[in-house]
């Protein structure tokens, strides 16, 4: 459970990168820079495909988020969900992956610092791994 909130937190609500007049996240951004203001990445400089897995993180996030659910859950109904927990770490996999592309070919730009997005996305990729190894494992 604390996992999946980990994840709706780090891509709905939490920036991953952070200055005084802008935060970037998966979902967009939010400020202003040089007069520009908008929602999008496209500003950034970013690649076409550096977009692509800011969204494949952001979906990926969801997905995750909804599996981890479902395991907690018929794990709290005393089943073993061992299909639902194979899927669940094939997502958590996947959303590593895009997730790690995400943050290694972000633009270079001056002035960010890492925000708690961030933070809360590698914390949810870690402890999300826990519970559905301990279902495979029973």
């Amino acid at each position: 459970m604390v996992s999946a909130a980990l994840f709706a937190l780090s891509t709905w609500i939490g920036q991953w990168w952070i200055d005084v007049d802008v935060a970037i996240g998966p979902m967009g951004t939010r400020g202003c820079v040089g007069g520009v203001c908008g929602g999008g990445l496209r500003w950034t400089g970013g690649s076409e495909l550096w977009m692509r897995t800011a969204i494949a993180t952001w979906v990926g996030s969801l997905l995750t988020m909804m599996l981890l659910l479902g395991v907690a859950g018929a794990l709290a109904a005393n089943r073993v969900p061992k299909l639902l927990a194979k899927s669940t770490l094939s997502s958590l996999v996947t959303t590593a992956v895009v997730g790690i592309y995400f943050i290694v070919k972000m633009p270079a730009m001056p002035g960010l610092e890492v925000a708690q997005g961030m933070i809360l996305f590698v914390a949810a990729i870690v402890l999300g791994a826990v519970t559905p190894i301990r279902a495979l494992r029973a």
